[in-house]
Formats: structure tokens, C-alpha cells, sequence
């Protein structure tokens, strides 16, 4: 190369490919070009790529783009998960074991139209309300045309339907961005309106647009094509290929980087290639150290870079034209709201109304976003695109919201599949509907050997000055715990304790400081439980022993619940406090009597040696709960968990009928299934310690740590009755006393709509000290008339 032409090569183009998580390499690769004074004068990027390219032509420093993709608030992105100062309580449904989602669509003559709903891995409600507020200030800048930005910019995404590359290079820059990230699977493709080629008569006006890795991962011919650069330099993330394996993630990195031929002509500038094979698509827990081998790279290749190139551009130069390009973007306050999609006119006053203005009728970025959360956390609304488009003429943003309801009967289908007794399959239907009013009706079973169940509920919600909703819930539930609880091999011993209990719930709630609820309940219902009270009965031929209670109970109660899994959960809160006020008639019949010596000494009938008991009784109770995770750092969280429980209520007829209608304590999902006997009181105080280390952002270890201690442990005696029987009465032994300890360790997989866990448990009493199992999917079952 001699000077002659060098000195002419100074229309200086990135071009950056896409590739998940090694996108940090880029910002590395900006960052040495940077502080060597290379010149940056047209950006093209895919896919992390396109995300790269478009914050640093907006403005965004190097260090700023490394803060944002290792912050929160980029993992909520990459997980859909909802910020937890965001989440909408007040109308979140309770936790299902739901897996897949089906939905069956209504048509106008009453068929039902079934339709597989997994549309994507992760859920848009963050990316789509984030990319808005991210980037609406510079499209406003910009005038909707990429070549406005501080740097002009091109991203590439994929039109599938029609087999080709779609070029953004105008319009909305969070729809180009959003549209260019979609890899196949993992995120739901945008649906945009595109530009039609010279002769094309195709009468369809929206095609979804995937990651534009699908047809060119690295966008050195739309640079060329674009911007005519006198020089490019091409950052390539793979050096061609990825391996085959197993891996869900590897494949989808496959599908999405169909275009592997990394070459650019040397005549054109100089391509960097990456090996970096060690880093997956989503594993960002990485970005640092790849924005260094990125770094260091950019640095080995400035000499060669700056033989080339004759022009310079100082850093302080650069920081010059940032500083004034951000000083000169519109803020982001809002003022009229318009509300699109097919949407009746009650419908769209709903949305309307859920906007949260001030006093002038502005309402600002945090003001949003607690709108969009709430809005979303209607189960109707399936998606909210939002839309920030500047006014000149006031100088605030419109808003613009483009909503999608569905019509449709929601079907859900999940449940456990488990190496022991804790199989499981659920099947459940919602429907929701929006008017004046919104309400939400819902229908869940449960099949198994350890919960068998049925729950119908009903919600309404008022918009009233503060927001109120009135439920009705009825609920049926069976558990059943056997002999053995055996691992590993199928377990055909009969149940030992069977407990059935319906009732019906009434419920008025209310939100309680926007992350919270607080609701009264009031409640009837009917519990029976089936046992035995001696190990030494044959369970298959025996009859049960029985006590049925007929229950009403008034509640109140407060909650508030933002952890990140329904189980297995590694960050957030769940702080509850429940009190009831209960009255019960329990009706207790004995069918098995031990007798002195075993021998029978009258004629008379069992009824008349034992009748029937009935009795009355009432009383208070309180539970309180706690359940919180502190991050330590990125490989280290720390969950911490309290309970109390305080209850008025006398012991029952017997000891096995006051042990099973005393409250438990089940910290781990093992312990729901187990009939423990240690961990059940009338009054106990428990917590536990949860050390966890995080090797993915889905793949963990756990180690629970438990303690229960009962304020009066609940003891059995032998009493000689006319000194002919046996019965077995309750009583509380010494206060403070039977402590007790349980452990579980677990490695689990928290994929976006499964758990899957290894485990390994331990009790310090339990007939069976020690377990390990495997589990997939949710154990989660009705919530009990008095929890």
C-alpha cells in the first residue's frame, strides 16, 4: 500500500455481524479504535450487531454500552423478565403448573379452532416497552432517516415469507433494532410494513422480520451497497460455523447464522475474526471478559488499521460531537394517547384509562411504564407495541399503543414428571374479557397419586378511585400420602392419610402500595381427613378412621409476591401475613379400636363402645411470611426465609386428627409431598438460608437450610378408655422443645416455562432421612381453605 492511497481512504465503515453474547467483542473492538484516533464514519450491524451499531451511532460511549449490556436491566431484556419494581400484583394470577399454553379460537358459527400459542423462548413485555424508551429521543432526532444519527447506520433483518434481507435505513429505530435481534425461537419477530421491490404486486402489507442472520449475519455488501465507505473494517464473531450438538441454544445459534462466509476482498480493508467458541449466543454473564479479547484484538490490528488509513480523528474530538448530540435530543415526556389495533371503542377507553397522568395531564418515562406493566398484566392482552413519536408543535411525545387482545379460550397443559410417587398433569382453561370492566374466568384439574383437584374461579376488576376486584373461587382438593414415599420404583402401597376439603371463596381485594394486595375473604367449606392411628393396621383391608369438619372462616390479608420462579426461585421478594378467624363443627367417627389385650370384653357394638364425637369450636389464627434474595455479586445470591405461625385453636378429638389439621411448614417442593409429622404445630416460628451459585443465567445450585421450631409440639398418648380400649389422644409436650431441621441440595434449570431439578434432601426426623430425585416441571398445587 503506498500513501498515494492511502490518503484517499478516508470513508471510514464498521461493519458487525451478529452472534448473541459475543457481541461485547464489538464494543471492545470500538473502544481501541477509539483511543487510537481510527475514524468511525458509517456503521452496518445484525443482530447484536445491530444493537451495537445503533447505541454507538446514537451517542452512546464504549464504557456506556458495557455499563448498559452488563446491567439489570439489558438481563431483563435478554430473559423477559419484568422489573420488580414494575410488577402489577394486584392482578397477577396465582401460580400454575402450567408448561405449554394451546389456545382455541371461537369463529362466528361456534367452532373451535385449536392453535399452538409458543411463539418465542422469551417474552417481548420488556424488550418492546425498552426499545421505545431507548430509542425513541433519536429517531425523533433523526427525522425517522438513520443517515440524521450522530453516525449514519443500516441494520439487516429477514423477510421469510418472502425469502429475502430486509435493509431499515428509515422509520422507527427500536423496530429496526428489535426487528434485526429476533432470533427464530428465542425472541418474537416484529410484524412491519416493507419496502416493495419494482414490480412486486404482493397485496400483503406486514410480514413478521426475523434476525438478519438468517440471510446476512455479516452486512459487508450492505455496507458496500449503502454508504460506498473507502474503507471497511469488518468485526466477525465466528470464524464459520457452529458445531452440532445437542444443545437447544446451539441450534438455534445455527438456524440464526446461516450466512458463514466471513471473507471481504483486501482491497476493500481489513476483516478482524473472532474465535470465540467458549462463548454461547445467550451467555452474557461474559460480557466483560469478551469486550476485552475484543479490546486487546482491536489493539493488534490498530498498526495495520492506521497503514491505511492517514485520517484521524481525536478522542476528545469524539466526546465533543457525543456530548452535543445527547445535549440536543428531545426529552422523553409524554401527552396524547392513541390506541391502535382491533379494539372495541369500550376496549380502547379501558387502555386509556389505565394511564397514569399528572395533575397538566404530562406524564413521564417512569409514569409509563408502570402503565405499560399494569396494562400487560391483563391476561387479554397479549402484546403492547409502544410507539413514542415527537411533536413539534408542543414539544412533547405522542403516544401511540399498539395493542393485540385475544378472543380466545387459553388452554394450559403441564404438571411434574418426577423419578418418585410426585407425578402430576394439569390441565387448565382461562378466558378473559374487557369492557367497561375487565374480569378474568379460569378452570384448573390436577391428576396424580399425591394431589388429585379442581379449582373454578371467577374475577372482577372496578375501576373505581382505587382500583377493587371481587372473586369467587371454588376449590376441591385431595391429598394423599403413602407408607413408603418411595424413590426410583413404583410405589403400590396404599394410602395411609387421605385429607379432601371444597369450599367456596369470596374475595374483595385492592392494591396495597402498587406492589402489593391486600384483600378480605370470606370463606365456607367441608374437610374431611381419612387415617389411621396405629402402623400396626392392614392398610388394604382396614377402614379409616374419619373427622369432617364443616368450616367458615373470615380472612384478611396482605401480600406481595416478585420472585422470579414460581419454584426454585434466585432472586426477589415474597413478603405475606394472612389472619383468619375460623369456626368449625368437627364430627370424628373411629372405626378401628385397639383393644386391652386385644380381646373384645362385650357384645356390644362398636358404635356403642365408641360413638360418634361432635363438637364445636373457634378460633384465631396469623400466619407470616417472608422470602427474599440479595445478590452478592454475579455468581452469588443469598436467600433468606422467615415464618410465623400463631393459632388460638384447641387440639382435636386425637392425636392423628390434631396433627393433620395443624399447619405445616414446606419450604422445598419434596416436603409438600411428604407426610412429616415434625414439621406440623398450632404455633411455630421457622426460616431457613438458601446460599446459591449461579452458573448461567439459568443453570444453578442450591443449597436450603431449614429450621422448625413448634411453641408447643403437638404429642400423642395411649389412654385405656373403660378399660376395655385404647384411644390415642393429643396434648402439648415441653415449650420450645422438638426442634427440627431439614436440607435440600439441588442443581436446577429455570428454563422460561419449565424447572428441572436434580435433588437431594435430608430430615433430621422423618421415617425416611434421606432422598434424592429428579423432578421436571412444577410442583404446585390448590392453595388450602385456611392457608
Amino acid at each position: 500500500m503506498t500513501f498515494s492511497s492511502a490518503v484517499f481512504a478516508q470513508r471510514v465503515g464498521l461493519v458487525l455481524s451478529g452472534g448473541g453474547a459475543k457481541g461485547a467483542a464489538h464494543i471492545g473492538l470500538i473502544k481501541a479504535f477509539e483511543e487510537n484516533e481510527i475514524p468511525i464514519d458509517c456503521i452496518t450491524g445484525t443482530s447484536i450487531g445491530a444493537v451495537v451499531g445503533s447505541l454507538y451511532a446514537m451517542g452512546y460511549s464504549p464504557d456506556e454500552m458495557l455499563d448498559l449490556m452488563m446491567s439489570d436491566e439489558f438481563g431483563y431484556w435478554a430473559s423477559g423478565t419484568v422489573e420488580e419494581n414494575y410488577i402489577y400484583y394486584f392482578s397477577k394470577a396465582d401460580p400454575t403448573p402450567s408448561i405449554m399454553h394451546f389456545s382455541l379460537g371461537i369463529s362466528d358459527d361456534f367452532k373451535l379452532n385449536p392453535k399452538m400459542n409458543i411463539t418465542s423462548l422469551v417474552d417481548p413485555v420488556q424488550m418492546n416497552q425498552a426499545f421505545m424508551l431507548l430509542y425513541a429521543p433519536s429517531t425523533s432526532k433523526c427525522r425517522e432517516s438513520f443517515d440524521n444519527l450522530m453516525i449514519p447506520f443500516r441494520c439487516v433483518g429477514a423477510d421469510v415469507f418472502h425469502k429475502r434481507q430486509v435493509v431499515f435505513h428509515k422509520g422507527e429505530l427500536s423496530d429496526a433494532v428489535r426487528a434485526s435481534m429476533s432470533i427464530p425461537i428465542v425472541f418474537k419477530p416484529l410484524w412491519l410494513e416493507i419496502d416493495k421491490k419494482a414490480g412486486d404486486t404482493d397485496t400483503i402489507k406486514k410480514v413478521p422480520i426475523f434476525d438478519g442472520g438468517l440471510y446476512e449475519n455479516f452486512p459487508y455488501r450492505t455496507m458496500k451497497k449503502e454508504f460506498y465507505p473507502d474503507f471497511i473494517i469488518g468485526s466477525a464473531l465466528s470464524s464459520g460455523g457452529v458445531k452440532p450438538d445437542n444443545s437447544l441454544v446451539t441450534q438455534i445459534e445455527a438456524i440464526a447464522m446461516q450466512d458463514v462466509n466471513y471473507e471481504m476482498p483486501k482491497k476493500d480493508g481489513i476483516l478482524l475474526k473472532f474465535d470465540l467458541s467458549d462463548v454461547g449466543m445467550l451467555d452474557f454473564n461474559k460480557t466483560k471478559s469478551v469486550m476485552k479479547r475484543g479490546y486487546e484484538k482491536g489493539l493488534s490490528m490498530v498498526d495495520s488499521i492506521k497503514s491505511r488509513i492517514a485520517r484521524r480523528v481525536p478522542l476528545a474530538e469524539v466526546q465533543k460531537r457525543r456530548k452535543a448530540y445527547k445535549k440536543s435530543l428531545p426529552k422523553l415526556i409524554f401527552n396524547k394517547v392513541t390506541v391502535e389495533g382491533n379494539l372495541t371503542h369500550a376496549q380502547k377507553k379501558y387502555v386509556l384509562a389505565q394511564i397514569e397522568r399528572r395533575d397538566d395531564g404530562l406524564f413521564s418515562e417512569e409514569e409509563f411504564k408502570r402503565s405499560y406493566f399494569k396494562l400487560v398484566s391483563n391476561s387479554k392482552i397479549t402484546e403492547i407495541i409502544p410507539q413514542a413519536i415527537y411533536n413539534p408543535d408542543t414539544h412533547y411525545f405522542d403516544l401511540v399503543l399498539k395493542v393485540d387482545m385475544s378472543n380466545d379460550i387459553n388452554v394450559d397443559f403441564g404438571g411434574n414428571i418426577s423419578s418418585h410417587h410426585a407425578n402430576q398433569l394439569y390441565l387448565g382453561a382461562n378466558y378473559s374479557i374487557i369492557n367497561r370492566y375487565s374480569a378474568d374466568f379460569g378452570l384448573g384439574l390436577h391428576l396424580g397419586d399425591v394431589f388429585r383437584g379442581a379449582k373454578l374461579s371467577a374475577k372482577t376488576y372496578f375501576e373505581t378511585e382505587i382500583p377493587l376486584s371481587l372473586s369467587y373461587t371454588y376449590c376441591y382438593s385431595q391429598r394423599n400420602y403413602s407408607e413408603s414415599q418411595s424413590l426410583f420404583y413404583q410405589d403400590n402401597n396404599p394410602a395411609f392419610l387421605k385429607q379432601k376439603e371444597s369450599y367456596a371463596d369470596f374475595e374483595l381485594a385492592f392494591p396495597f402500595l402498587y406492589k402489593g394486595k391486600a384483600s378480605f375473604g370470606l370463606k365456607y367449606g367441608k374437610m374431611k381427613d381419612n387415617y389411621f392411628q396405629q402402623s400396626s393396621v392392614d392398610y388394604s383391608n382396614a377402614t379409616f378412621d374419619q373427622s369432617e369438619y364443616d368450616v367458615f372462616a373470615l380472612s384478611l390479608s396482605i401480600d406481595r409476591n416478585t420472585l422470579d420462579a414460581p419454584v426454585y426461585p434466585i432472586s426477589g421478594h415474597q413478603y405475606f401475613m394472612k389472619a383468619h378467624y375460623v369456626n368449625a363443627k368437627e364430627e370424628t367417627t373411629l372405626n378401628n379400636i385397639v383393644y386391652v389385650g386385644n380381646t373384645v370384653q362385650s357384645s356390644l357394638s362398636l358404635a356403642e363402645y365408641r360413638p360418634t364425637i361432635d363438637q364445636n369450636t373457634n378460633w384465631l389464627q396469623m400466619k407470616g411470611r417472608f422470602y427474599t434474595y440479595k445478590k452478592i455479586n454475579k455468581w452469588i445470591n443469598i436467600g433468606y426465609l422467615g415464618e410465623l405461625f400463631l393459632s388460638s385453636k384447641n387440639l382435636l378429638t386425637n392425636y392423628t386428627a390434631s396433627l393433620l389439621q395443624a399447619s405445616t411448614f414446606t419450604p422445598t417442593p419434596q416436603s409438600q409431598v411428604a407426610y412429616n409429622s415434625a414439621f406440623r404445630a398450632n404455633q411455630y416460628i421457622a426460616g431457613g438460608v438458601i446460599p446459591i451459585v449461579k452458573f448461567t443465567p439459568m443453570f444453578h445450585f442450591r443449597l436450603g437450610m431449614y429450621g422448625f421450631l413448634p411453641f408447643q409440639p403437638i404429642k400423642g398418648r395411649s389412654v385405656v378408655i373403660n378399660d376395655e380400649w385404647i384411644e390415642q389422644q393429643a396434648y402439648y409436650g415441653k415449650k420450645f422443645h422438638d426442634f427440627a431441621f431439614m436440607s435440600e441440595a439441588a442443581f436446577v434449570m429455570n428454563l422460561p416455562f419449565m424447572s428441572i431439578s436434580l435433588f437431594a434432601n435430608g430430615y433430621s426426623k422423618a421415617t425416611s432421612q434421606f432422598n434424592v430425585g429428579i423432578n421436571v416441571g412444577y410442583l404446585i398445587f390448590n392453595k388450602k381453605m385456611l392457608d
